[in-house]
């Protein structure tokens, strides 16, 4: 769907996840290895988004339940779900941003359960079975009818 290079890896955002990808140098010296990182956009709890300044890049990151970020323990080191990117290139991480926000809230709307709803004729079927069982009055079952059915 997207996919952006920054200074120190490249975001993939996908219909369901984005990837953070790291070759090269940068990935050997920061991790150790050049794999890439997956993270489900429903497992994201929040972005952080600085763009930058002439002075400092900007970067863009993600925070996940269960992961403890990393401080840096030099200069130069970023955390394992931060991409820096130069301030230029802020307007194409902010609507990265956006798409991961807007997909998030669709596949929580699509993860909702559906609230079983009762018909009208079970419900009614219901009370006849209570006005049956002597529990309400034959008054008590008319009138909830008669609500039911909107006479």
């Amino acid at each position: 769907m997207l996919e952006i290079k920054g200074r120190n890896g490249t975001l993939v955002v996908t219909e369901n996840k984005i990837i953070i990808k790291r070759k090269g140098l940068v990935a050997l010296l920061n991790k150790g290895s050049a794999s890439d990182k997956e993270i489900p956009i429903n497992n994201i709890s929040a972005i952080e988004f600085f763009k930058g300044n002439m002075l400092v890049n900007g970067k863009i990151q993600f925070s996940v339940p269960g992961e403890v970020a990393v401080l840096q323990s030099k200069p130069g080191d970023f955390e394992e779900n931060t991409i820096i990117f130069l301030k230029k290139q802020s307007s194409d991480f902010l609507k990265a941003k956006k798409m991961i926000e807007d997909l998030k809230e669709k596949l929580e709307q699509n993860s909702n359960p559906v609230i079983n709803q009762i018909s009208n004729a079970d419900e009614l079927k219901k009370f006849a079975e209570l006005k049956e069982q002597g529990i309400i009055t034959e008054e008590e079952f008319k009138t909830k009818k008669k609500e039911l059915l909107d006479l």
